[in-house]
């Protein structure tokens, strides 16, 4: 008997099964989707690092470009096209800059699905997760308040209701 795998229709099958979502891409080029961000930087004398990660594109040619206040920036670095499980790529490109009051930062990306360029800013403003961080501190610093205040309230009010005795038993002198 003849292993199906090895015959010639038996391969085609095979291509045909395994290659599908291959030919699939191949016709239909798929979108990038873009996300922004800022590396943390401990160290104060080096520069920022914006990152431009571009993800889930096909085909893999693809041209990312950082702008700073509206001019190209040559600095950028950039990663490896890395290829997803899916056949579509990543590729992931760093600016290097310093960051002052008021610059503007945009990543632009160039891709053969896209109808015109795609481009996101990187707003110098503080993050998502800064911003929720902030408000949960001030969320718990406002109940903390309130716990304290109606806390402090019943407190003073039943001191108040509570008779102020002095007991001392007849016949017993502690001064002397």
């Amino acid at each position: 008997m003849r292993d199906p795998w090895v015959s010639v229709g038996g391969f085609v099958w095979m291509l045909a099964l395994l290659g599908a979502r291959v030919t699939l891409c191949r016709e239909t080029p798929v979108k990038p989707k873009v996300k922004v961000s800022r590396s943390n930087n401990e160290d104060p004398n080096k520069p920022h690092m914006l990152i431009c990660n571009v993800i889930g594109f096909y085909p893999y040619a693809i041209t990312v470009h950082w702008y700073k206040n509206g001019q190209k920036d040559p600095g950028v670095l950039s990663s490896e096209l890395m290829q997803n499980g899916d056949w579509t790529g990543q590729v992931m490109v760093m600016l290097e800059t310093s960051i002052n009051p008021g610059d503007t930062f945009v990543c632009e990306v160039l891709h053969v699905s896209l109808d015109e360029p795609l481009r996101r800013n990187w707003d110098s403003e503080e993050s998502e997760s800064a911003k929720s961080k902030k408000l949960t501190g001030i969320i718990g610093l406002v109940l903390g308040g309130l716990f304290l205040t109606v806390g402090g309230v019943m407190y003073w009010k039943n001191k108040k209701g509570r008779p102020q005795f002095h007991l001392q038993p007849e016949g017993v002198n502690f001064m002397g």
